[in-house]
């Protein structure tokens, strides 16, 4: 199996990447049952190949809602939720050939994903338009995140998203010639493509500038119990925006012994908040008495005005 494997990161992954970027390829792995073959690299290996996805900058704004900030405050934990429960559902089987996405959401449901954004990229308007999308119109918070993932944890990423079509179509071609050329019956590299599909999105979305924190875990099966064990740090909880159940991993903040240690800098308040001194002041009070656990943060008011008055 070895030597198949080996054959086909050069003949057949390479044709991603620049002509002899693949010798940098540290570690693979893979299976067999009878003639059909599983081919996967770790996320974090894929990006020793290229480095088109990743971000200026560990520091990204994470928009919610006021409601939870106060949970995140309470619990002193930020959730990443499953990728099968975000609100777009072409994700991830967007740059994967039709005839190949059946198979696709079993990967799905072992991402689970925090997002960001870089504003320092950003217009007036287009941060406007953060709030008003991700900031509850400007009565919510901005929270100014700082992430380190741990270097030692292969399935635990920060990158930039890109708004393009992940382009597999030569790769799928150079599959289907290796299995015909060495008489296999069918190749599974799907868990190979995790890490670039899940930083692909339509152009339409330019504009938000996202870098994600995302977290694969191979071993996770969708199913509530896992949810319910003792000490996971996997929950669920029911949606009243898509009236279904959806998962998540929470994340202590400002432990640097979980898959990253993400801490919050800054706290903004939206437009929304303009004039309301008192309940900054509050918020300054509680994050000085939460400052043991989670470090100095910084509570301010937005300089961005509602341009709708």
């Amino acid at each position: 199996m070895f030597d198949i494997q080996e054959k086909f990161f050069n003949e057949v992954f390479s044709v991603l990447f620049e002509d002899g970027a693949i010798k940098n390829l540290k570690s693979s792995g893979g299976g067999y049952s009878g003639n059909n073959y599983d081919f996967h690299i770790p996320p974090t290996e894929y990006f020793n190949l290229t480095k088109e996805y990743n971000p200026e900058s560990n520091i990204i704004s994470h928009f919610t809602s006021f409601r939870n900030l106060h949970s995140i405050l309470n619990s002193e934990k930020i959730r990443l939720y499953n990728l099968l429960n975000m609100n777009d559902k072409t994700e991830y089987s967007y740059s994967i050939p039709e005839k190949y996405q059946g198979s696709e959401k079993g990967k799905r449901e072992k991402l689970f994903i925090l997002s960001g954004c870089d504003i320092s990229k950003m217009r007036k308007s287009e941060i406007f338009k953060m709030w008003n999308d991700y900031g509850e119109k400007g009565f919510g918070v901005r929270l100014e995140l700082e992430i380190q993932p741990q270097p030692f944890n292969r399935n635990v990423f920060l990158k930039n998203v890109l708004y393009r079509k992940f382009e597999t179509s030569n790769l799928f071609k150079a599959k289907e010639s290796f299995e015909s050329k060495y008489s296999i019956g069918n190749i599974d590299l799907l868990e190979t493509l995790i890490a670039p599909c899940i930083l692909h999105k339509n152009e339409q979305n330019d504009l938000e500038y996202e870098t994600r924190l995302v977290l694969y875990d191979s071993q996770f099966i969708s199913n509530p119990v896992n949810c319910r064990k003792m000490n996971s740090p996997f929950f669920e909880e029911f949606s009243y925006e898509s009236k279904k159940y959806c998962k998540y991993y929470d994340l202590k903040l400002n432990d640097p012994n979980e898959i990253a240690k993400v801490s919050i800098n800054k706290i903004e308040l939206g437009y929304a908040h303009k004039g309301e001194e008192k309940r900054r002041e509050k918020l300054i009070f509680w994050c000085l008495a939460k400052q043991q656990n989670l470090g100095k943060i910084v509570v301010t008011h937005t300089d961005i005005e509602n341009i709708y008055g």
